[in-house]
């Protein structure tokens, strides 16, 4: 389950660090957008992850901590998500 846990925290924050080292591609409207491919490929890679270490932490007993931090890789998804879309929301309400 630590072993889950600690890939889960590297792609996690893989997929940051990826977005910020990948050079941008292209020019003009799309300049940039395989740098949001490299993103998503980690974070599906971390959600994969997300998913297994749940079902490992519903294995161990009630209320251990195990337990508890099986829900924490997804919790994390589940804000980066309401993130995006409300970045999407304000983006689109923005009227540019």
């Amino acid at each position: 389950m630590s072993l889950v846990l600690l890939v889960w925290a590297v792609a996690f924050a893989g997929a940051f660090v990826a977005w910020q080292v990948t050079d941008p591609s292209d020019s003009g409207f799309t300049r940039g957008m395989n740098r949001l491919g490299v993103f998503v490929r980690w974070q599906a890679l971390a959600a994969v992850l997300a998913v297994v270490a749940l079902v490992l932490g519903r294995g161990q007993p009630r209320a251990s901590l195990w337990r508890r931090l099986g829900y924490l890789p997804l919790a994390a998804l589940g804000l980066l998500l309401i993130g995006v879309v409300g970045a999407v929301i304000v983006g689109l309400s923005s009227g540019g």
